[in-house]
């Protein structure tokens, strides 16, 4: 994971910041597992308790495994392993890139270069549907 750098000065009034929002890319980010701000194009994570997600799969032991049709990749993971963080799971989709405010402690997640937004969003509704077992 990335650590975020400001696109504003360091000094400069909070106020006169860039809001995250701005940012080219700009996805969304997480505050906690079931404190989120996303944008439409991974808006259908909202879909999932996450918090509930880790809490159940916190004694699993067998990985999930997910397919990404759109942009041929597979990603696998085991819940547990993930630390109740969702940038975690994230930072494995290739159309996304994770970073790390370390200031606020926030996963900020932005649209990978050399990937469209409809990647995005079918990658998202293949975690989803993979993590709710639909």
């Amino acid at each position: 994971m990335k650590a975020f750098k400001s696109l504003d000065l360091h000094g400069t009034e909070p106020a006169m910041q860039k809001p995250l929002e701005e940012y080219p890319g700009f996805l969304g980010y997480e505050v906690t597992c079931s404190e989120l701000v996303l944008g439409p194009e991974i808006a259908a994570l909202n879909e999932i308790n996450w918090r509930k997600y880790f809490e159940l799969a916190d004694e699993s032991v067998v990985p999930l495994e997910i397919e990404l049709r759109l942009t041929n990749k597979s990603i696998k993971f085991k819940p547990a392993d993930m630390m109740f963080s969702l940038g975690n799971i994230l930072d494995m989709v290739p159309s996304i890139e994770v970073q790390k405010d370390h200031e606020y402690g926030y996963n900020i997640f932005f649209l990978k270069n050399g990937y469209t937004y409809l990647q995005v969003e079918a990658d998202i509704k293949e975690l989803v549907k993979a993590v709710s077992g639909k």
